[in-house]
């Protein structure tokens, strides 16, 4: 009996092992997405208005898409 209680003990402290170390990636997710978020975000946000920028809409002739 006291064998079986061994075998279930260390299962269930395996389980709790795996789910805290589920939370304390979770946790370290979503603060390093809080953190890094904005920065991100405004990185992206540069990177595509600088590229629109740079984008000529239509043909060569300077014809928009649309224009007659």
């Amino acid at each position: 009996m006291q064998n079986l209680n061994r075998k279930l003990g260390k299962k269930g402290q395996g389980l709790v092992e795996y789910v805290l170390l589920i939370v304390l990636m979770g946790l370290l997710a979503i603060g390093s997405l809080k953190f890094l978020g904005q920065k991100t975000h405004n990185a992206f946000k540069t990177a595509g208005d600088a590229v629109d920028s740079q984008t000529t809409y239509g043909d060569q002739t300077g014809q928009t898409a649309g224009t007659i």
